[in-house]
């Protein structure tokens, strides 16, 4: 049964150590990866889910391959670098993954001979006046407090959720923050044009290019850019950002804050009706970690026992975690119905690079 984060790192090969012979040059290090993606934020997602690990995620450009590969550790010792990697592969949910040794990064350096030094001629020196030189003025980097104004469309009541900035100019992330929470950007001249990103569970996806420059202060002198959210409507579906851990139906900690979108959508929207659809990535059968009867760590394995089930098992078991979770705040459990597809509906071929997405939840508008 696959994992709810697919690992790209299954299609770079079986083995445990990949060379690039064309890149690699003699005291490259080796890199210990977890994961390698054409994009860039499923890397950043990978990052994120490696922390209940504790490991430290870093992802670099493979220029090669033009892939972004999520590394944990980097070392001149091979040795050190094979033991690491096979320690992870034994004790977490990233069983592919291998040692690369090569060159990684935007601009990877490349080790060149040092030239024979040229042979020393004695001259006289020459008297002269040493110009005066002006140094030209250093930017002042100026520090501003920014707020992304996340608000219903409708109601113009705040919504919980976040949003995920990009440089617009070379598509390098500057960073993930919390919607109507004031947040502090550092910059020289202008702070530049940002591509945001705003995906609520209950609201549809907003996407927006902005001048952060042009936002407008507000009485506290913060720079608001309102990020206005227009609510989904009966029949329409939308891809909730809540993952499990392996071969289980307990939410990973990291999907408390999509599943607190879903709580507050569903207590913002009292008569709203929703079906939660789980999916899985192929219909194999396998060990099936679940809660135990009466546990409340919706959002850890601590108190939960294995058992054995089909694919349409587990994604049924996931959806009802969901909807057991929205029950115990408060949500009257005849608004929510689920639905379990197993394998039946992947977007993407189930060996392929995006495998991953096929392990989702998906919420669909009912009633209103």
């Amino acid at each position: 049964m696959k994992s709810a984060i697919f690992s790209a790192g299954l299609l770079l090969g079986a083995a445990l150590i990949t060379l690039d012979v064309k890149a690699q040059s003699a005291g490259d290090p080796y890199y210990v990866v977890i994961g390698a993606f054409s994009s860039s934020d499923n890397a950043a997602k990978r990052i994120s889910s490696s922390r209940q690990y504790n490991l430290a995620g870093v992802a670099e450009l493979n220029p090669a391959r033009q892939l972004h590969y999520v590394y944990v550790m980097k070392t001149e010792d091979r040795t050190k670098a094979l033991a690491e990697a096979e320690r992870i592969r034994k004790a977490t949910r990233f069983t592919d993954t291998w040692v690369y040794t090569g060159l990684l990064g935007d601009a990877p350096k490349v080790v060149e001979k040092t030239p024979e030094p040229p042979v020393k001629v004695e001259t006289v020196p020459e008297v002269k006046t040493e110009p005066v030189v002006v140094e030209p003025p250093q930017p002042v980097a100026v520090t501003r407090s920014f707020v992304f104004a996340i608000a219903d469309s409708e109601s113009k009541r705040q919504v919980t959720g976040e949003v995920h900035v990009t440089n617009a100019a070379d598509n390098t992330k500057i960073g993930t923050y919390r919607g109507n929470q004031p947040f502090s950007f550092t910059y020289t001249d202008d702070p530049g044009t940002w591509s945001i990103v705003c995906d609520v569970t209950g609201y549809r996806k907003w996407e927006k290019v902005v001048p952060a420059g042009s936002a407008v202060a507000n009485a506290s002198g913060q720079l608001v850019i309102p990020v206005d959210l227009v609510r989904m409507r009966t029949g329409e579906l939308s891809v909730a950002q809540i993952f499990f851990f392996k071969d289980a139906t307990v939410m990973l900690p990291d999907s408390k804050m999509a599943a607190t979108e879903l709580l507050e959508w569903m207590r913002d929207h009292s008569t709203a009706k929703i079906r939660i659809h789980g999916h899985t990535n192929g219909n194999g059968k396998g060990p099936i970690i679940s809660m135990k009867k009466g546990s409340m760590d919706y959002f850890s394995l601590d108190n939960t026992e294995e058992g054995k089930g089909s694919a349409k098992t587990l994604s049924q078991k996931r959806a009802e975690t969901l909807k057991n979770y929205l029950v115990s705040q408060g949500i009257d459990h005849k608004r929510v119905e689920i639905k379990a597809w197993g394998g039946d509906k992947p977007l993407y071929d189930i060996l392929s690079d995006q495998a991953e997405a096929n392990v989702r939840v998906e919420i669909e508008i009912i009633g209103e």
